[in-house]
């Protein structure tokens, strides 16, 4: 006769079985709570047991009780006959990849337990990062774009603290083709006399002498503006006065254009210094290393007497082409 109502989902019935690790106990957790002992039956030693107080077990939530220990020998398992015998879910572990259609699992279905943290290996595509083409020339930008790499901008090559009395400041091996202007930032630096400080380029650890040339112009608040020009001089004059006052010392910025090109090394300079009677002083240049067959890649401080001594800071930063 036909069969009226849902026909019962039969293709994955089964009975849940939990077998136990016996040992001289009569107490037993179970993996399902049960109301009752009769919601199991209770297996030892392939004999099924009585349930019942006074008779083999009782049963009630996790708890298993039996009336008699058993043995380390013995073995014993339960069949959970009221849990559901019948379910469309198939069996835990009972479904791999083949068995979901395309695009069958959506976001929704994904839960809130995904999230970034869950990743302890492997690499998210770039791909999946922004829009635009990832490559070691561009950047992710805050609004998921890769773009071009910025251009322009400083990069620190070198710093020297002076923090003790010292003669000559050194610098080797700090211009190379990677950039090809520097700028180099004198900060603060104090001296031990009222001398002037002086600048020679370096090529293959040895300091080179001859063939600079200087204009300079400076604004000295005792007597106004001096200027002076020296062709075919032994160095560069970084400080064009011989009273800097000790107790502040000088600052100046000096650019550094293209030390690497076979053409003259050329130079600019712009700096402030304080002198004996504690007024500002402003000097300002441009100069050349006449020398267009030595490759520079280094340069020295010092002093037409005295030092430098512990107090300010020299950065020699590289100028990246816009």
């Amino acid at each position: 006769m036909p069969y009226i109502g849902n026909t019962p989902a039969e293709k994955y019935a089964a009975f849940d079985v939990q077998y136990f690790t016996t040992s001289a106990t009569a107490s037993y957790t179970l993996d399902h709570a049960v109301a009752n002992e009769l919601d199991i039956r209770l297996v030892i030693n392939n004999v099924i047991q009585e349930p019942g107080s006074g008779k083999a077990y009782t049963a009630s939530g996790t708890t298993l009780t039996l009336s008699a220990a058993t043995a380390g020998t013995d073995t014993m398992y339960c069949v959970y006959t009221a849990k559901a015998s019948q379910t469309v879910n198939p069996p835990a572990g009972s479904v791999g990849t083949s068995q979901l259609a395309d695009s069958s699992v959506t976001n929704v279905k994904l839960g809130s337990d995904i999230n970034a943290t869950k990743l302890t290996a492997g690499l998210v595509p770039t791909a999946r990062l922004g829009s635009g083409t990832a490559s070691s020339s561009t950047v992710l930008y805050g609004d998921q774009t890769f773009k071009a790499e910025p251009s322009g901008g400083l990069v620190v090559i070198s710093n020297y603290n002076v923090s003790s009395t010292v003669s000559t400041i050194t610098f080797d091996n700090v211009f190379t083709s990677t950039y090809k202007n520097y700028l180099i930032i004198t900060s603060n630096v104090k001296v031990s006399s009222t001398a002037k400080t002086l600048f020679n380029f370096r090529s293959g650890g040895s300091s080179l002498t001859g063939n600079y040339n200087q204009a300079m112009t400076a604004y000295r608040t005792a007597n106004n503006a001096i200027e002076f020009g020296n062709t075919n001089q032994t160095n560069f004059t970084t400080t064009i006065a011989n009273d800097i006052y000790q107790d502040t010392g000088y600052s100046e910025r000096m650019y550094i254009y293209d030390p690497k090109n076979s053409a003259d090394k050329r130079i600019s300079q712009l700096g402030v210094y304080n002198d004996s009677n504690q007024y500002d002083n402003t000097f300002m240049g441009t100069g050349v290393y006449a020398n267009n067959t030595t490759s520079i890649d280094g340069f020295i401080l010092s002093r037409s007497s005295g030092d430098f001594y512990g107090h300010g800071q020299i950065t020699i930063y590289g100028i990246k082409n816009a």
